[in-house]
């Protein structure tokens, strides 16, 4: 049997400190809280419910928990609506949880929307891509077009 010499067993710790270390730094570096924001609509959202065609799913992917409190539209003037988007809100989501925020139909998103994003409790602003903003004014207008029985190009 061979016996390891206390020399063996520094440059061991080394070699194990040295490893440890950037996996602790990398593990400091992660975003401690952040919201993701994607768009919803029809079938994605309720293939069977077509009351509400529209909806804003969050989810949180930071490693805290965090409490969402309200979803907040601003205009292309810099006016700032706010308003509650459904019955779950505030709510507080753990790592990894999301939640289906549907949109309310009979006042819908203004046409003129320039950003729609999330509050948290802390102030701070989780914003929807451009591309999802757009997808969901399209949706809306189409949703509208049929329940008035017009056609669009």
């Amino acid at each position: 049997m061979r016996t390891v010499s206390a020399s063996g067993w520094v440059r061991w710790g080394v070699i194990v400190s040295s490893i440890a270390q950037p996996l602790s730094m990398l593990r400091g570096l992660r975003r401690k809280s952040g919201l993701c924001l994607a768009a919803l609509y029809g079938p994605e959202l309720c293939p069977t419910e077509s009351s509400q065609p529209l909806a804003l799913r969050i989810t949180n992917v930071g490693r805290e928990s965090v409490v969402v409190s309200g979803i907040a539209v601003r205009r292309r003037g810099g006016s700032v609506e706010c308003f509650l988007a459904s019955r779950n809100l505030p709510r507080r989501l753990e790592p990894n949880e999301s939640t289906d925020e549907p949109l309310d139909p009979a006042t819908g998103l203004p046409t003129d929307a320039e950003e729609l994003y999330a509050c948290d409790s802390s102030g701070h602003e989780w914003p929807l891509c451009q591309c999802g903003l757009k997808e969901l004014l399209e949706h809306q207008a189409q949703a509208a077009c049929r329940s008035e029985n017009v056609v669009l190009p």
